[in-house]
């Protein structure tokens, strides 16, 4: 009796140290992970933050941006704020790639971007239109490049011509059209929206005139 009870003692201090070295291992365990970093998707780095060892990191920096091959977005670089000044999330575009044409949809605009510290990131965001594509091909992947087409404005039915065939002169709108195949004519005009290409004249112009380019 006096050995079993030794060896049920002898068992319990051993359960005793078992949990004392548990509870060890799972506190080394917990700062070993509190000091890495994990991503809770699978996917490609596509930023990371320039530290050195000892450099302070303010709370709720970027340190590190993971991109899901599945979940691709297009960035599109602008400029000047005017160049997305009729843009917002939301709006719809038109999207080529290579000989395939889709539309896609604006989900994040400098205005509407989250708040980072990170001076390059921001700079990227003050920088960036970001946009989703409604069915994205099989063989897209990060890189890449498309040709796209923000439709800010529409209307059907008009009569548009080429910004060259529209001139200006101390505030006057006019062009100049052919008539009786020799004879030029100047006809004060209005216009409505205005592309890069092209522009909308929505009085003065009648349909089958023709215009002369500059």
């Amino acid at each position: 009796k006096m050995t079993s009870t030794a060896d049920k003692d002898a068992r319990t201090i051993a359960e005793l140290q078992l949990e004392i070295e548990q509870i060890k291992y799972d506190r080394l365990e917990q700062q070993f992970n509190s000091k890495s970093l994990k991503s809770n998707i699978d996917g490609e780095v596509v930023f990371t933050e320039a530290l050195e060892e000892g450099d302070y990191v303010e709370a709720y920096q970027t340190l590190v941006v993971v991109a899901d091959p599945t979940k691709l977005q297009l960035s599109l670089r602008i400029d000047s704020s005017s160049d997305y000044a009729n843009v917002d999330v939301g709006s719809l575009a038109e999207v080529k790639i290579d000989s395939k044409t889709m539309e896609a949809k604006v989900v994040q605009t400098p205005s509407s971007a989250p708040p980072t510290l990170n001076k390059d990131l921001a700079e990227r965001y003050a920088k960036t239109l970001y946009l989703k594509l409604t069915n994205p091909p099989k063989d897209v992947e990060i890189g890449t490049m498309a040709d796209v087409r923000i439709i800010t404005q529409k209307r059907d039915n008009v009569i548009k011509i080429p910004r060259s065939g529209l001139r200006n002169y101390l505030g006057r709108n006019f062009v100049r059209i052919l008539e009786e195949g020799s004879r030029l004519r100047e006809l004060d005009v209005e216009t409505g929206i205005t592309g890069s290409t092209e522009v909308e004249i929505s009085k003065g112009l009648e349909e089958g005139q023709v215009i002369v380019l500059q």
